[in-house]
């Protein structure tokens, strides 16, 4: 059996879609998998992520390859995913999730907490930026795009005093950087599915690939990244919305949810926390979905 892996072209990418084809292997040794590296509009293209019509930038070339034969598989980077997806495509399977907080590179040897007044901070995303300004409102927040080496460079150039990255990014390409601090998810929380490796396929597909791919499916990852999703498609969050949120297990068959809600340019922030177990799935959603609407974070995420 052979599958054909689509797979962005930058560093991260390819380790991701080499860890999906490895894992196959390792189930599967007849397999013989190709990986198949494009570049997505949201590569070629360095200007804001909502100049270019959201978060689809990073996926919708992968799925063209789907959608033609050229690939059988997607693997992503599951926060790239837009929660709404096309009909025509489906998350199947997710890897085990990695470490979900997120980390601050520094130029020299100093710690969050002596980070300068007025220092600069980069990071293109809302959510970061936001709570990077709840925890010092002196901070300076500048975007930043390119990938994560990219970006490294431009610290090390001067071009600001701080970057904000995912910890799992740093852990899969093995940076071992001087100067990085995790950030405590008492400051930070992460984004939706952050550091979670999704496979997509399309609806149309051949049925003996598809077992293949479920199999080396996280359960518990995959329904974790199933509850977050569900709960960013209902807020109707895009790349521009501020939305901090995780899920994790806390014990057997009860999962913690807490979301961070922030109006970007006032910072005001609205917390939800609340536990549930599995097989009340239905009455959590409910609860949550009730306690979105009397706090109208809609409406604050849209400012």
């Amino acid at each position: 059996m052979e599958i054909k892996i689509a797979t962005r072209k930058s560093p991260l990418a390819l380790y991701q879609a080499e860890a999906v084809k490895q894992a196959i292997i390792d189930k599967h040794p007849d397999c013989i998998c190709e990986l198949i590296p494009l570049d997505s509009e949201g590569d070629k293209d360095l200007r804001p992520i909502r100049e270019l019509g959201g978060k689809g930038v990073f996926v919708k070339r992968l799925e063209e390859a789907l959608m033609v034969g050229d690939a059988d598989i997607a693997v992503h980077s599951l926060k790239d995913v837009p929660a709404d997806l096309n009909n025509e495509f489906q998350i199947v399977a997710t890897l085990k999730r990695a470490n979900p907080s997120d980390s601050i590179i520094f130029k020299e040897s100093i710690t969050l907490d002596q980070l300068e007044d007025k220092s600069i901070v980069a990071t293109s995303s809302p959510r970061r930026a936001a709570q990077v300004k709840l925890f010092n409102p002196s901070l300076e927040v500048c975007p930043v795009r390119g990938n994560i080496h990219t970006r490294i460079k431009k610290l090390k150039d001067n071009e600001f005093d701080a970057l904000v990255i995912a910890t799992a990014a740093l852990d899969r390409l093995q940076l071992n950087l001087e100067n990085v601090e995790k950030i405590d998810s008492s400051i930070m929380l992460p984004a939706a599915t952050q550091a979670i490796i999704g496979i997509e396929m399309g609806r149309d597909i051949n049925p003996q690939k598809l077992e293949i791919i479920k199999s080396i499916n996280h359960h518990e990852t995959y329904f974790i990244a199933s509850v977050e999703r569900k709960i960013i498609k209902y807020l109707e969050g895009d790349c521009n919305s501020a939305i901090a949120l995780i899920c994790k297990k806390v014990k057997e068959s009860t999962f913690e949810m807490n979301l961070r809600a922030f109006d970007h340019k006032s910072l005001k922030v609205e917390k939800i926390d609340m536990s549930f177990i599995e097989a009340e799935l239905d009455q959590f959603y409910l609860e949550l979905f009730n306690k979105i609407e009397d706090l109208k974070i809609k409406e604050l995420i849209s400012n």
